[in-house]
């Protein structure tokens, strides 16, 4: 069962979002509200009438605006041994939730994310994988994309990739680097073994959420953007003190 979700006021400004049919509009809406805690859901047309139209007869329409939400940029359709399924790329940015309640989805992960290839579902509402002559999930574009581990290792292995996504995210470059820094330092820690590193401990491990978290923590707590004003203000203000006290040292030495 998913727990309460949040529809952020931006959406009926969103001209992408206004260009749907009302019952997409609908169906965007109860797809977030149905979404397991890292937003994914089924992508089927019976899954999804159940779910959101289980007393309307809409299965006809259904398939029509499933074809809709295919063209928006932050919802990806997509199959794994002839499962349809979804998942909405903005998740992390919209819904707020305590790391230690997420429930790890317990459907496949959405290999659009790891690679450039796009699936629009046809006139049946199904994915179709003319884009890239294969289904996403199959074992001949498994080898194409990235999971999570190979990003991470990727990502890990380049800092200044990382440093300059936290800068994409609003970070300014001088506490990009020293954030990158520490969260470099701190999920590459060994174990006592010295076999694994901390982030390969972890049951799931995807980079990019844990960058997000990493910064909004980082911003909470005035190491990020928002909190250089105040750090730069608390330095002054030290530096200031510093002066007088050293003033007064000075004038104490000349009576």
């Amino acid at each position: 069962m998913a727990r309460k979700r949040m529809i952020s006021p931006t959406i009926w400004e969103d001209p992408s979002f206004n260009r749907l049919s009302i019952g997409a509009r609908l169906l965007f809406i109860g797809m977030i509200s149905n979404a397991d805690d890292e937003g994914y859901i089924r992508g089927d047309i019976g899954s999804l009438k159940r779910l959101i139209f289980g007393f309307d007869e809409t299965l006809g329409e259904l398939s029509g605006w499933i074809k809709e939400l295919g063209n928006l940029r932050n919802i990806h359709f997509y199959k794994v041994d002839d499962e349809q399924y979804a998942h909405l790329t903005k998740w992390e940015e919209y819904q707020k939730q305590r790391d230690d309640r997420i429930q790890p989805s317990a459907y496949p992960p959405c290999a659009i994310c790891q690679t450039s290839v796009r699936q629009v579902p046809d006139k049946s509402g199904q994915v179709s994988a003319k884009d890239s002559g294969k289904s996403v999930g199959s074992k001949d574009s498994e080898s194409e994309a990235s999971t999570p581990s190979e990003e991470a290792k990727r990502l890990f292995g380049s800092p200044d990739q990382i440093i300059s996504y936290l800068i994409n995210r609003g970070m300014s470059e001088p506490i990009a680097q020293k954030e990158a820094e520490k969260f470099i330092r701190h999920w590459t820690e060994p174990n006592k073994s010295g076999t694994k590193v901390r982030w390969q401990l972890e049951k799931t491990f995807e980079i990019r959420r844990r960058l997000n978290k990493w910064q909004e923590n980082a911003e909470k707590w005035n190491t990020g953007p928002k909190g250089e004003n105040e750090n730069l203000k608390a330095h002054e203000l030290q530096t200031k003190a510093e002066r007088e006290k050293l003033e007064r040292m000075r004038t104490g030495a000349r009576d």
